[in-house]
C-alpha cells in the first residue's frame, strides 16, 4: 500500500514538472523568436531604407540638373547657338556650381547637345571625343544612346554600363532635357559601384540591383548580374533567396533587394532548448527528491487515523482533509473581507466629514486596491428619525434590526455594481456610496426596500439622493448637499421616503428669485475677477427678492450659502485659512435685514475673489515653468501644441495662449529656435556628423533643420558645418 501510494505522488508531482517545463520552454522560446524576428524585420526595413535612400539621390541629380539648367538664360542661348566666348565660360561656371550642390564627390558631369561638338563638364569643357574618353563611351554606344532617345522622344532617361581603362564597371546616366528649343539637351552623369550603392549598409550575402522600366540597369552584391536577371524573370521561384521591393522617385525606376531568409535555428536557440531540457532533468529529479521528503510525514498522517487503506483510497483521505482545510480558510477570508471592509469604511467616513484634505485623498485611497474604480458614483443619505414611541433602549435594538435588514436588501439590490459601501456616520445616520449611473438607479426598488426594512413603529426611514460625482474626490461635496437638502426637506416637511436632490431644490427654490443663469453669472465673475459684473448679480438678486416679489429672507440666504459651498467645492478650497472662516463658513440665515444680507455676502464674495486672483498668479508661473522644462526634455521628440497641452490636462487653446503670454513667442517659435540652438551646439562639438543625424537628435527631419538655420544663420547646415571646419583647421 506504501509503495503504490509512493509512485501515485511521484508520478503527480513529476507530470506537474514535466508539464510546467514544457510550458515554460514553449514560452521562451516563442519570447526570443518574436523578439529575433521583430529584430531581423527592423533590421532589414533599415538597410532597405539605407539602399534605396542613397541610390536614388544619384538618380535624382540629373533630374535636378535639368531643372536647374531650364532657368538659366545661358542654357537658352547655348541651345540657340548664339553664345559669346565670355559666355561659353559663365555657362561652364553655372554648370560647375550646380553639380557641386546636386552630385556625390568625384563624380563626373556633362552636359552637351552632341551635334555641335561641344560639351561642358563639371571640370573644363572640350569636344565629344574629350566627352567620349572620360566617360569610357564609344563611338557606337554613344550612337545607340542617342538613337534609343530619337526612338522614344518622350523617354526621359536612360542608364546602361560601361568598362574604364582599369576593366572597372562604370554606370552612366544619361537624361534628355527638352528646354523649349527644337534642339534636346543632354545631360550624361557617371558613378562606380561605390559611388551609386550603399556598400556600407549592403549586408554580407546580400545584392541590391536597380531596374529601369523592369529591366536590370545596374547590381551590386555577392550574386552576378546574370544570375539576378534569371531570379527576376523567376519571380525568385527557384532561388533560396527572399526579396524586396522598392520604388524611385524617378519616374521607371525601382529596386530589388535580396537578402539570406532568416534562419529558424540559431546557435542562442539552440542553447535555450538545450537549457530547458537540463531543466527538465533538474525539475524531475527535485520532484523526486521532494516525493521522498513528503512521503514520511503524509504515511505517517495516513497511519495516524488507525484506520487500513485499501489500493487507491489514499488520495480521498487526503481530500477530505484538504476539504476541511478549504472551509476553514474560507472562514477566515469572509473575517479579513469583513475587516477590511470595515477598515475602507472608516476611510470614507473620514472623507464624507471633511477629515481628509482634498490634496491626500489620493494618497489616503492607495491601500485599498478595491476603490480604484472609475467613476461615476452615486452618495445616498439614510436618515432614521426617532417618531418618539419607544424608550433610547429600546430604540436602539430596533435601529440596529432595521440598519441589519436594509443593508442585506441593498446589497441584493446593489449586486450588480461593481462598489456599494454603507458607511455608518451616526446612530441616526447612514450614507451609501454606490458605483452607477443616475438612470441606471432604480427608486421604486430601493423605495420598497426601505418600506420593508421600517419597523411598524417607533422609527421612519427616508433617503435622498445625490447627484452624479465622477470621482471620489467629488463625494464629500455631494455629502455637504445631501445634509443641506435634509435641512431643506425638514424647513419645507416634504414627506418621501426617496426623493432626489435636484427635487428638493426645485421646491425650495419655487418661490425665490434665483435663477441659474444668475448664480453662474455670480460664480464665474468671483472666479474670473470680474468684481463689477458679480456685484451688479447681486444688486438685482436683493432688489427682485426684497422689493418685487417680497419674499422670505430665510429661503435665499440658504440658497447664497450653497452657492459659497459650490465655489469651495469648485476650487477645492474649503477649511483653508487663507481666505478665512467668515468666507468658508458663512452664516447667511443669521442676517435679519436683507440689507445685512446684501453686506455680507458682499463681503465673503470679495474675499474668494481675492483668493483666486492670487491662485492665478502662482498657477501661471507653475505652468509657464512646466511648460518649458517640457520641452526641454522632449524636444529630441516630435512634439507639438497638442501633446504639451496633453502633458498639462488642459486646452490646447489656453495653452497656446498662456504660453505666448509668458514666454513672449509661440510654441513653434520658441521650439524651433531651441532646435536650432541644439543644432549648433552639436555641429561646433563634431561638425563631421551627418545632417540627417543632427535631425534625428533634435526632433526633427533634414527639411526643417534647413529651414531653421537659413531663418536663425542666414546659410545651410552644410555650410555652417563647414565654417565650423574652417575655424577647427585655422585654429
Amino acid at each position: 500500500m506504501s509503495l503504490h501510494y509512493y509512485r501515485k505522488m511521484f508520478r503527480t508531482f513529476a507530470g506537474i514538472a514535466v508539464i510546467y517545463t514544457i510550458l515554460l520552454e514553449i514560452g521562451f522560446i516563442s519570447f526570443y523568436w518574436v523578439s529575433f524576428h521583430n529584430k531581423f524585420s527592423e533590421s532589414l526595413e533599415t538597410t532597405i531604407q539605407q539602399l534605396i535612400e542613397y541610390s536614388d539621390s544619384r538618380l535624382q541629380s540629373p533630374q535636378y540638373i535639368g531643372h536647374m539648367l531650364s532657368i538659366s538664360d545661358y542654357t537658352k542661348k547655348y541651345l540657340g547657338q548664339y553664345m559669346t566666348d565670355f559666355e561659353r565660360l559663365k555657362f561652364y561656371q553655372y554648370v560647375n556650381g550646380i553639380s557641386g550642390i546636386t552630385l556625390p564627390p568625384y563624380n563626373d558631369i556633362a552636359v552637351t547637345m552632341i551635334t555641335d561638338d561641344y560639351v561642358t563638364m563639371n571640370n573644363m569643357t572640350g569636344s565629344i571625343d574629350f566627352f567620349q574618353s572620360t566617360f569610357h563611351i564609344d563611338d557606337d554606344r554613344l550612337e545607340e544612346v542617342i538613337q534609343v532617345f530619337y526612338d522614344d522622344r518622350i523617354l526621359p532617361m536612360q542608364m546602361f554600363s560601361v568598362r574604364d581603362d582599369r576593366d572597372r564597371e562604370l554606370y552612366v546616366i544619361a537624361r534628355r532635357e527638352w528646354l523649349g528649343a527644337l534642339q534636346p539637351l543632354y545631360i550624361f552623369s557617371s558613378y562606380y559601384d561605390y559611388q551609386l550603392f550603399n556598400l556600407n549598409a549592403l549586408p554580407t550575402g546580400g545584392a541590391f540591383a536597380i531596374l529601369y522600366n523592369n529591366k536590370l540597369v545596374a547590381s551590386v552584391g555577392e550574386i552576378a548580374s546574370v544570375e539576378l536577371q534569371d531570379i527576376g524573370a523567376a519571380g525568385l521561384k527557384n532561388s533560396e533567396k527572399e526579396y524586396r521591393m522598392g520604388y524611385s522617385a524617378v519616374s521607371g525606376f525601382s529596386y530589388v533587394y535580396l537578402y539570406e531568409p532568416q534562419s529558424i535555428m540559431s546557435p542562442t536557440l539552440m542553447m535555450i532548448i538545450g537549457i530547458s531540457l537540463l531543466a527538465l532533468a533538474a525539475s524531475i529529479g527535485l520532484m523526486a527528491y521532494i516525493t521522498n521528503r513528503m512521503y514520511t510525514p503524509i504515511e505517517g498522517v495516513l497511519q495516524s487515523t488507525g484506520e487500513s487503506f485499501t489500493k487507491g483510497d489514499e488520495f480521498a483521505h487526503i481530500r477530505n482533509t484538504i476539504q476541511s482545510l478549504h472551509l476553514d480558510m474560507e472562514t477566515m477570508s469572509h473575517s479579513l473581507g469583513e475587516y477590511q471592509i470595515s477598515v475602507e469604511n472608516k476611510q470614507f467616513r473620514e472623507l464624507l466629514l471633511g477629515l481628509i484634505p482634498p490634496e491626500r485623498i489620493d494618497e489616503a485611497l492607495v491601500p485599498f486596491p478595491q476603490l480604484q474604480v472609475e467613476g461615476p458614483f452615486i452618495a445616498i443619505l439614510l436618515k432614521y428619525v426617532d417618531t418618539g414611541q419607544f424608550t433610547t433602549e429600546f430604540l436602539q435594538n430596533i435601529v440596529l434590526d432595521s440598519k441589519q435588514s436594509l443593508q442585506t436588501s441593498l446589497e441584493a439590490l446593489f449586486a450588480a455594481r461593481r462598489l456599494l459601501r454603507i458607511v455608518d456616520l451616526n446612530f441616526e445616520t447612514q450614507v451609501i456610496i454606490v458605483h452607477s449611473e443616475e438612470e441606471q438607479l432604480d427608486l421604486e426598488r430601493l423605495r420598497n426596500s426601505i418600506i420593508s426594512a421600517e419597523p411598524k413603529l417607533g422609527l421612519e426611514i427616508s433617503a435622498i439622493v445625490g447627484s452624479p460625482c465622477s470621482t471620489l474626490h467629488a463625494i464629500p461635496a455631494s455629502y455637504r448637499q445631501l445634509v443641506n437638502a435634509a435641512d431643506q426637506q425638514l424647513y419645507w416637511n416634504v414627506n418621501s421616503k426617496v426623493i432626489r436632490v435636484k427635487e428638493l431644490n426645485a421646491h425650495w427654490t419655487s418661490s425665490v428669485y434665483y435663477p441659474i443663469r444668475v448664480e453662474q453669472s455670480i460664480v464665474n465673475a468671483v472666479v474670473h475677477g470680474k468684481s463689477s459684473v458679480w456685484k451688479a448679480a447681486l444688486e438685482e438678486l436683493i432688489h427682485t427678492n426684497s422689493m418685487e416679489r417680497k419674499t422670505s429672507l430665510l429661503p435665499l440666504a440658504r440658497m447664497l450659502e450653497a452657492t459659497i459651498t459650490r465655489i469651495m467645492d469648485g476650487a477645492g478650497v474649503e477649511n483653508l485659512e487663507p481666505i478665512g472662516a467668515e468666507a468658508t463658513n458663512p452664516r447667511f440665515r443669521n442676517c435679519q435685514t436683507f440689507g445685512e444680507l446684501h453686506h455680507k455676502v458682499e463681503d465673503v464674495l470679495r474675499l474668494f475673489e481675492r483668493w483666486f486672483a492670487h491662485e492665478q498668479d502662482k498657477s501661471t508661473t507653475g505652468l509657464a515653468s512646466k511648460m518649458l522644462s517640457y520641452i526641454h526634455e522632449h524636444y529630441q521628440s516630435d512634439i507639438g501644441l497638442f501633446d504639451l497641452a496633453d502633458h498639462l490636462n488642459l486646452s490646447r487653446n489656453y495653452v497656446s495662449t498662456l504660453f505666448k503670454n509668458t514666454v513672449g513667442r509661440n510654441f513653434k517659435d520658441y521650439i524651433g529656435e531651441f532646435r536650432f540652438q541644439k543644432a549648433c551646439k552639436i555641429i561646433k562639438a563634431d561638425p563631421d556628423m551627418k545632417i540627417k543625424q543632427i535631425s534625428e537628435i533634435t526632433g526633427c527631419n533634414t527639411d526643417i533643420l534647413t529651414r531653421l538655420f537659413i531663418k536663425h544663420a542666414g546659410m545651410l547646415p552644410t555650410e555652417f558645418q563647414q565654417l565650423m571646419k574652417n575655424g577647427q583647421q585655422k585654429s
